[in-house]
């Protein structure tokens, strides 16, 4: 069961992902997927805030960064990984175990054997018709995923 959302500005966005925060109990894996610019970042940030979290800084030079809400947020950003086995000397499979965390990794393609069974994929593409609107794709992997779809269908 694939969600679409249409996301027609930044603010549309990370109000999107404020949303999934809201949602969103530990643990809980969510991979992002899309072009630089796309909005993974802007997502990021509303879902810290649905997380109770104010300040996200850009995965711009730290890969990691772990903040503190309602839960412990992992906002892992995997752009700047040349090797998939430089994702194992990072420390993200024992991330991956904290069972007291949602975890969001940017990028996670260039991690994609780390990564486990049951997640949120989440996609996001450019509109070819408006290049400041998005397609915003949730295809979840596991029955929790599919309920916190369910919840934001």
């Amino acid at each position: 069961m694939e969600l679409r959302i249409l996301s027609r500005s930044a603010l549309e966005t990370e109000a999107i992902g404020e949303t999934l925060g809201k949602i969103l109990t530990p643990p809980f894996v969510i991979s992002l997927y899309g072009e630089l610019g796309s909005g993974k970042t802007t997502f990021v940030r509303g879902i810290a805030r649905g997380l109770g979290i104010d300040k996200v800084r850009s995965p711009t030079f730290t890969l990691i960064n772990r903040y503190e809400g309602r839960c412990v947020l992992y906002h892992i950003d995997l752009y700047r990984i040349a090797e998939e086995e430089e994702v194992f000397h990072l420390g993200l499979t024992e991330i991956l175990e904290d069972q007291n965390a949602i975890i969001v990794i940017e990028w996670a393609d260039k991690g994609f054997a780390y990564l486990p069974d049951e997640r949120l994929d989440i996609s996001f593409d450019f509109n070819p018709h408006n290049l400041s609107e998005r397609w915003i794709y949730f295809n979840p992997l596991g029955q929790e995923a599919e309920e916190i779809v369910r919840m934001l269908g």
